[in-house]
């Protein structure tokens, strides 16, 4: 029954389901939910473990960024943890009122810049796949960008 209701959109409900992290009945739960939901704004699956059915959210999000292969942050310690929360408040100090409440909403950081691509900000955020990033993005004049995972 799982295998007709799965799509290669769910890939990540094959995944954790195939790893033990969630079960046929929640996946199926989550499945009919998804298809159920009318609206402009569409969640995935992963989202939606996480919200409705109150699934650890790292535990969910590292596996999306592992198949979808977006890059995992983790914070330095130390005082190079302290230089880099005043980088990024110097960005974010920067920003319009609105862009602030839309970072602070979607937990989404101007978390650096490429090493080898100056001009492409890394973005560091608790749900890589937000439809909101490449707003934040946009709103902060960078044109090229990467999203990575951060834990929350």
């Amino acid at each position: 029954m799982i295998a007709n209701n799965l799509d290669m959109s769910d890939k990540i409900g094959y995944l954790l389901f195939k790893k033990g992290v969630i079960d046929a009945s929640m996946l199926e739960k989550a499945l009919t939910l998804k298809a159920d939901e009318k609206g402009k704004i569409k969640r995935n699956l992963a989202q939606i473990l996480v919200q409705n059915f109150d699934f650890d959210h790292d535990t969910i999000f590292r596996e999306v960024a592992i198949l979808y292969a977006f890059r995992e942050l983790s914070l330095p310690e130390g005082d190079q943890l302290q230089h880099k929360i005043e980088v990024i408040k110097q960005v974010v100090n920067k920003t319009s009122d609105h862009l602030k409440q839309m970072m602070s909403e979607h937990k989404v950081l101007p978390y650096a810049y490429d090493e080898r691509l100056r001009d492409k900000l890394i973005l560091a955020a608790v749900d890589p796949t937000d439809r909101t990033i490449p707003k934040i993005t946009f709103a902060l004049n960078d044109r090229k960008y990467e999203e990575a995972f951060l834990k929350k």
